[in-house]
């Protein structure tokens, strides 16, 4: 078992081309430990027991091999029902969490139409003077629209949830205090949490194609509400204007407003959450029953809350051929710190997650095959204790298949219906299939072998050299 653990980890490590000392690496090999430990756990109660007996016994019986077998062989299949059962509870557990990183897999492919998109950190002048306490959000605005001016529509995604809410890391009083202000301004913050602000871009590439021909070119916001929010459309109107036309021409009528069906999924883009090494299940790929509001980016930038609204475009991803043009601008390169690839941080976590689902396997894998490894040498130590009695009984013309089946039919029912309740005990409908069908098609080969191992055992008692 040691060995099979081994050569499973020695492939993994091989066939992914990880370094040995790589976390993957780690995790597999800690995975494969701790599955041997368990196994072989298993086989030193079984011996511990087989001494208690021997022990306890009577000698002659044992040396005769009579009764003692019985009561081996039942604390061998004790053993074999327990390890089944262990076998199945680690096994949906492996299937569960290989499910989960799945998921967060999938959810990550979306990022693959996004790989020209860059991340850009622009200094403005607010954080530069921050120091002295002067913060000059005319300065922002004039160094934001310069980087923006660069850009078409189709150049960048903005994407990005809204802030008229009450976070999450707050304490109980600030929350309260919060909540009450939101509701002064006609905002229920449960429904306002659900908000996501995006450009047309943004709508287009997270898979919302039909939303996308529905956008109002000559409105200031289109807003797609899943009907479950539809009596809190005036909730949602009032968030809007606050964080992007309060004190502006436009007017909350002037939004335009489609009800959408529910459980629609939305792209979210988040690369920052993305990028973390651990993955993090509060920072979502892709969510459902999102509130989409697509904003006009024109009406935006010229309304008197354009400080706001420039500040939240740039934290969001550019093309490249923009970004050649803010390169030459000496106006405003000087305030541009660096451009990162978001996609080659995420396409490093799809890759980790590639190699966890495959170490999963490897996981599962060891397991099976040392379960079948249990069961091989418990039917084999029967064929080689009965091998003489089952030898004589065919030269006297029993017909060899049933020796064997008298022998072995109780213990092979034994085990088929413990791998029956396993197979109900299993989570995965192809992990049902793959428990029942290995171990039935390892017992059949198995009990070929031992048909071998009988005739030999003939040939033997003939030869006269059969060992007692």
């Amino acid at each position: 078992m040691t060995v099979v653990s081994i050569v499973l980890w020695g492939v993994y490590v091989l066939f992914n081309q990880v370094a040995l000392s790589s976390l993957s690496s780690y995790a597999l090999l800690a995975t494969l430990g701790l599955n041997l430990v368990i196994l072989m756990s298993f086989v030193v109660l079984i011996n511990v027991v087989f001494f208690i007996i021997i022990q306890h016994d009577n000698l002659a019986k044992a040396l005769k091999k009579t009764d003692s077998n019985m009561k081996q062989n039942l604390v061998w299949m004790v053993g074999i029902l327990a390890s089944l059962a262990a076998l199945t509870l680690l096994m949906n557990q492996t299937v569960l969490n290989q499910k989960n990183l799945q998921q967060q897999l999938d959810s990550l492919k979306p990022w693959q139409k996004l790989s020209a998109y860059k991340a850009v950190n622009v200094t403005l002048p607010s954080i530069e003077d921050s120091n002295n306490g002067e913060i000059d959000a005319g300065a922002d605005t004039k160094v934001a629209r310069r980087f923006m001016d660069h850009f078409k529509d189709d150049e960048y995604i903005f994407s990005q949830d809204s802030t008229a809410k009450v976070p999450n890391m707050v304490s109980q009083e600030q929350a309260q205090f919060m909540t009450s202000q939101l509701k002064r301004e006609g905002i229920d913050s449960d429904v306002s949490k659900r908000i996501r602000y995006m450009n047309l871009n943004a709508l287009k590439l997270s898979g919302h194609q039909n939303l996308a021909g529905e956008v109002a070119n000559k409105k200031p916001a289109t807003v797609f509400l899943p009907e479950k929010f539809k009596d809190h459309k005036k909730s949602v109107l009032n968030a809007i204007y606050l964080e992007y036309y309060q004190n502006s021409g436009v007017k909350k009528s002037d939004f335009e407003i489609h009800i959408v069906k529910n459980n629609e999924k939305t792209f979210l883009f988040d690369y920052r959450g993305a990028e973390l090494y651990v993955y993090d299940h509060a920072r979502l790929q892709t969510d459902t029953n999102r509130i989409l509001v697509v904003i006009n980016m024109a009406y935006a930038f010229n309304s008197l809350g354009k400080d706001a609204t420039y500040s939240n475009v740039l934290n969001g991803l550019f093309k490249q051929p923009g970004l050649k043009k803010v390169a030459v601008d000496s106006s405003i390169n000087g305030q541009v710190e660096d451009i990162t690839s978001p996609y080659l941080s995420i396409q490093l976590q799809a890759n980790r997650l590639q190699k966890r689902i495959v170490a999963a396997y490897v996981s599962m894998a060891t397991l099976v095959i040392m379960q079948l490894f249990a069961i091989f040498q418990f039917l084999m130590n029967i064929a080689r204790k009965k091998a003489y009695t089952m030898g004589v009984k065919r030269l006297l013309g029993y017909n060899i298949d049933y020796v064997i089946l008298q022998e072995f039919g109780g213990y092979i029912l034994t085990i088929f219906v413990g791998l029956v309740v396993a197979w109900f005990m299993t989570s995965s409908m192809v992990l049902k299939n793959v428990v029942l069908g290995l171990n039935v098609m390892a017992i059949i080969i198995i009990i070929g072998y031992v048909r071998f191992y009988v005739k030999k055992a003939s040939v033997n008692v003939l030869k006269g050299d059969f060992e007692l």
